[in-house]
């Protein structure tokens, strides 16, 4: 898979998780976890990482691993950021 693909795949999986943050009407609370967990990013992103082998055959380690990149975390807040915070 070309990098291309692989963003173009990582923001699909990042509208799709923010959708559902939405969808559960969560979007209040995400915003405030992903303001605090902006500072440090990059730790965050390399605990979903790590977590990935424990999500095995699961939907969520397809979004551990869309938010294994500090940049992500930043598109998530923006994706669930933008039509209710």
């Amino acid at each position: 898979m070309n990098p291309s693909q692989q963003n173009q795949d990582r923001e699909q999986t990042l509208s799709e998780l923010a959708a559902q943050i939405r969808r559960q009407q969560l979007a209040g609370v995400a915003c405030m976890i992903l303001e605090a967990v902006e500072p440090v990013a990059m730790l965050a992103s390399q605990v979903a990482l790590f977590a990935q082998p424990f999500a095995p055959n699961s939907g969520w380690q397809r979004y551990l691993g869309a938010l294994g990149d500090e940049q992500s975390w930043h598109s998530l807040r923006r994706m669930v950021d933008q039509p209710e915070c």
